[in-house]
């Protein structure tokens, strides 16, 4: 993927225009798709939707702003971000991001516990639900035991963990505590060989370009002891079963991302990713997560995704190519479709022991 020099000039990722009831009476009903070229040549489909009376147009995005937005470095960027400026980390570091990831955190114990089920597939239930390694337990039972959680935020799972298993010792590192080497993932970890017993590494799929997951992953080995464990989280950022509003704002972010070296399928992948890196035997555990439906998880991980989207709008709605008001606008058609199309989001748990 090529490094463009010149800004290109850009197509609206999408337009909407209100139109009246006879126009639409007019049109065929139902949902329709086509090919439509945009002005770069790039084949992308369009999606007309008579129930919402609002058409949408899927056009190009801005290649220059996927690639070369950074966080911290607009006058006109609304939310507040970290100071790491060679990371290519698009979410912000806020009290309403802190606030979104400790809602996110809830949503993931809870999935965790077993309490959602809509894809029929066995899922691990633990007793206990911040993580899943079963060996885990047991060295966190055990005093002196070293753990290490990689993208802690502000350590709502440190805390949630310890005050369960006290006798550990706990560290946590995260790009907003200016604690890794100024790179875009977490390779060269300040951390000495065969350090901790248990490493614990979640949702990192905004920060970690997908062509260095696996030397991240082959530094966290480095810093674990032999016999210790390694679990990993990540989230597919795919709206599965997905409606009209919710094509075009993952038809974007997948663009987007892509352009970015990122990884939409982080947990889909996530299993190909750690078996690059020898190690023992692995256990991989996938989950689909209700959004906006299924009782009050679902609603919860509603406003969790919501949110989570909202904080990219000082990103996104440049790459678009639309107004504020327009991508929130979006957004809250997304929001609203999410529980008639029984949207969902999936999620991939990965632990295994290290061999060296």
């Amino acid at each position: 993927m090529g490094i463009l020099h010149s800004r290109p000039q850009r197509a609206a990722f999408f337009k909407q225009k209100v139109t009246d009831e006879t126009k639409e009476a007019s049109d065929n009903t139902g949902t329709k798709q086509h090919n439509q070229e945009n002005s770069a040549g790039d084949p992308r489909p369009s999606i007309s939707s008579s129930s919402s009376k609002k058409r949408i147009h899927y056009g190009m995005i801005d290649t220059h702003e996927a690639i070369h937005w950074k966080p911290a470095t607009h006058n006109d960027d609304v939310r507040e971000y970290h100071a790491v400026t060679t990371s290519g980390y698009v979410l912000p570091k806020d009290n309403e991001e802190q606030g979104r990831l400790e809602m996110q955190h809830y949503v993931a114990r809870a999935a965790l516990d077993g309490c959602v089920q809509i894809s029929g597939t066995p899922f691990l239930t633990c007793e206990n639900s911040d993580f899943v390694c079963p060996a885990a337990k047991v060295l966190l039972h055990t005093s002196g035991t070293k753990v290490l959680d990689v993208g802690c935020a502000r350590g709502f799972w440190l805390k949630c963990v310890k005050e369960q298993f006290p006798e550990a010792e706990y560290t946590g590192v995260d790009i907003v505590q200016d604690i890794f080497l100024p790179t875009d993932g977490i390779s060269f970890l300040h951390v000495h060989d065969n350090t901790f017993d248990f490493v614990h590494q979640r949702l990192l799929v905004f920060g970690m370009p997908k062509d260095r997951f696996v030397d991240a992953i082959r530094e966290l080995v480095r810093v674990t002891k032999p016999g210790g464990w390694i679990e990993f989280f990540e989230a597919d950022i795919v709206f599965y079963n997905a409606g009209p509003h919710s094509k075009v704002l993952g038809g974007a972010v997948f663009d987007a991302m892509h352009r970015r070296g990122l990884d939409c399928y982080a947990a889909t992948n996530l299993p190909w990713y750690t078996l690059k890196v020898p190690h023992g035997k692995q256990e991989s555990i996938i989950k689909s997560i209700p959004t906006n439906w299924n009782g009050e998880i679902g609603r919860v991980q509603g406003q969790n995704v919501k949110n989570l989207f909202g904080g990219m709008e000082d990103w996104l709605h440049k790459v678009m190519g639309v107004t504020r008001e327009e991508y929130r606008e979006l957004l809250q058609n997304c929001f609203e479709e999410w529980e008639e199309h029984k949207t969902y989001f999936n999620i991939r748990v990965v632990y295994f022991q290290v061999e060296k």
